[in-house]
C-alpha cells in the first residue's frame, strides 16, 4: 500500500471517529433531555411523616396573633409537623378586613369547640391533631403539647408530570373517616393599615385557601385517589395537606394521619 492511499484511509477513518463522537454526545444530551421531561412533575417537597397537624386559627386584625403567627411559621420548617393557617373573619369589624379570611375557617373553629366542648371561640387558638386545644402565642405549652403528639398512621404521595396520587392502607383499629384536601399559600407579607396591628407588616405561612372533603377512608380497604395538580396548585395555592379525620357526631375530631406538598 503506498503513502498515498494510506493518507486517503485514515482520512476516512478519521470521519467515521467524527461522526460516531458527534452521534454519542448527540445521544446522550437527548437522553439528558428526556429524563428532564419525564421528571419534571417530581419537583416539590413532600411531607409524609409528620409527628402533628397544627391548625392555627388566626386573624390581621387581633393584636395576640403574631407570636402565634411566628411559632408557626417555625413550626412549618419542622418535617415533623404540618402547618396550617386559618385565617377567621369575625375581626373583621374591628377596623381591618383580614384578606386571607373565610367564613368557612370561622365555621371549623366553632365545630371544633362543640367536639371539645370549649365555652368560646377564640384567637389565636392550635388545634393539635385534631383533639387538642392550645393558645396558639404560649410557646412552652405549645411545645408541651407537641413533644407528647404522634400519628398512628402514614399517607403515601407520588407524583408524574400531572397527577399527585394518594394511597393510604386500611387499618381496622380505627373507624371510617374523611379524607380532607386542604390548599395554601406557603408564604406571603402583608401591611396592616388599620386595626390592632396598624402600622405592621407581618409575614404569614401556610395559608389555608380552601378545605375540603374528597372522599372517605375505609378501615378494611384505606383509600387511593389521584389529584390533578395543575387543577389544584396554580397562582393561588402553591400547597396541599391531607388529613384523615374521624368525626364526631358530625364534627371534627382526632386526625389520624396527614402528608403535605409544596410545589
Amino acid at each position: 500500500m503506498n503513502n498515498i492511499a494510506a493518507k486517503k484511509i485514515g482520512m476516512i477513518l478519521n470521519r467515521y471517529i467524527s461522526f460516531f463522537q458527534k452521534l454519542t454526545l448527540s445521544v446522550f444530551f437527548i437522553s439528558l433531555l428526556l429524563a428532564s421531561i419525564s421528571t419534571a412533575g417530581l419537583t416539590g417537597e413532600y411531607q409524609l411523616k409528620p409527628r402533628a397537624i397544627v391548625e392555627l386559627f388566626t386573624s390581621q386584625g387581633c393584636a395576640s396573633c403574631p407570636l402565634a403567627d411566628k411559632i408557626l411559621a417555625k413550626l412549618a420548617q419542622d418535617e415533623n409537623f404540618i402547618a396550617l393557617s386559618y385565617h377567621v373573619d369575625y375581626w373583621d369589624y374591628n377596623g381591618w378586613k383580614d384578606s386571607f379570611a373565610t367564613t368557612a375557617n370561622s365555621k371549623l373553629q366553632i365545630a371544633y369547640s362543640k367536639t371539645q366542648a370549649i365555652p368560646r371561640i377564640y384567637t389565636p387558638q392550635m388545634i393539635i391533631n385534631g383533639t387538642k386545644d392550645v393558645i396558639g402565642s404560649h410557646s412552652e405549652k405549645v411545645k408541651q403539647v407537641l413533644n407528647n403528639s404522634s400519628l398512628p398512621m402514614t399517607i403515601n404521595m407520588q407524583s408524574d408530570a400531572h397527577y399527585l396520587t394518594i394511597t393510604i392502607d386500611g387499618n381496622d383499629e380505627y373507624q371510617e373517616s374523611t379524607l380532607w384536601l386542604v390548599t395554601f399559600i406557603s408564604k406571603q407579607q402583608v401591611k396592616i393599615k388599620r386595626g390592632e396591628n396598624r402600622g405592621k407588616t407581618l409575614t404569614y405561612t401556610n395559608i389555608v385557601t380552601q378545605r375540603r372533603a374528597i372522599g372517605m377512608w375505609h378501615p378494611d380497604t384505606g383509600a387511593k385517589i389521584k389529584l390533578p395538580i395543575d387543577e389544584i396548585l396554580n397562582s393561588n395555592n402553591d400547597g396541599l395537606a391531607i388529613l384523615v379525620q374521624n368525626n364526631f357526631n358530625g364534627l371534627p375530631s382526632s386526625i389520624i394521619a396527614g402528608a403535605a406538598y409544596i410545589h
